[in-house]
């Protein structure tokens, strides 16, 4: 191979339009669409800041499959501010009518770097600073960013891309229900913390349902458990075509050596 052809398959391969995507995508599928959230492992078009340890973590709950059967379990407005959020990770259904807490890894140290503006997500924690552990929310609002200082601020490890917001809108939007009742606790693990399913959203047919009047019964356990707002949460596969073409680019200069040479 020339020097000339040496050192325009260089450039080639290091071509951003051949470079695979730095970082990690995982595809939130639920019954009213799928949105997919960038993990900031690395700074990008929407990652202001690297926040490779929170992203290691959330990947360690997805990679071992403890998202899948997971739900959004909370939509609220927050404070007087009105911040806005979705918030899921929490909790999966093991069952028909089993609901039982996604088994949690260690906490992690927080690592706020990034504002929590719309579209962005976070972990939830309680009021200790490096308490994150499963739980996370897609900010909804801008208004969100008053979470950015209270209390060390919350740590945003992912943005939502593409149009996903309209599906996280859409639960957003929906009715929100209180089944934090002693006749639907059954359908909780006894370690639950029931006071977690003050604010879930559930469709408007469902929300009709559950507010009967005081001699009417109240839905099956199981439809409690039909009326969260699923969430598989699993990896998108990393692009090929980068790697192809740099594969196909070697055999191509390969070829044309040995036609040279023969």
């Amino acid at each position: 191979m020339s020097r000339r052809a040496s050192t325009m398959l260089l450039a080639l391969l290091l071509s951003p339009a051949l470079a695979l995507a730095a970082n990690p995508v995982v595809r939130v599928a639920t019954p009213l669409g799928s949105f997919d959230i960038e993990l900031c492992s690395e700074i990008s078009e929407v990652c202001e800041a690297a926040v490779p340890n929170s992203v290691d973590n959330f990947l360690g709950y997805v990679d071992r499959g403890d998202y899948v059967g997971s739900m959004i379990h909370r939509s609220t407005t927050l404070f007087s501010a009105g911040v806005v959020v979705i918030q899921g990770g929490g909790f999966r259904r093991e069952g028909p009518a089993v609901i039982r807490e996604v088994p949690p890894q260690p906490a992690i140290a927080n690592e706020f770097h990034q504002s929590n503006r719309r579209g962005t997500v976070a972990y939830a924690r309680s009021n200790a600073v490096d308490s994150a552990r499963s739980q996370w929310f897609v900010n909804v609002s801008n208004s969100n960013t008053i979470l950015d200082s209270r209390n060390g601020g919350f740590t945003v490890f992912g943005v939502v891309i593409g149009d996903g917001m309209e599906v996280v809108d859409a639960i957003s939007q929906r009715s929100r229900l209180n089944i934090d009742a002693p006749e639907i606790d059954p359908l909780f693990d006894p370690s639950t913390l029931i006071s977690s399913f003050r604010e879930v959203p559930v469709s408007d047919e469902f929300f009709a349902r559950f507010v009967p009047l005081p001699e009417d019964p109240l839905p099956p356990l199981e439809d409690f458990a039909n009326a969260f707002v699923s969430t598989d949460v699993t990896r998108v596969p990393e692009p090929a075509a980068g790697l192809g073409g740099a594969t196909a680019m070697v055999a191509l200069a390969a070829s044309g050596r040995r036609l040279r040479t023969a």
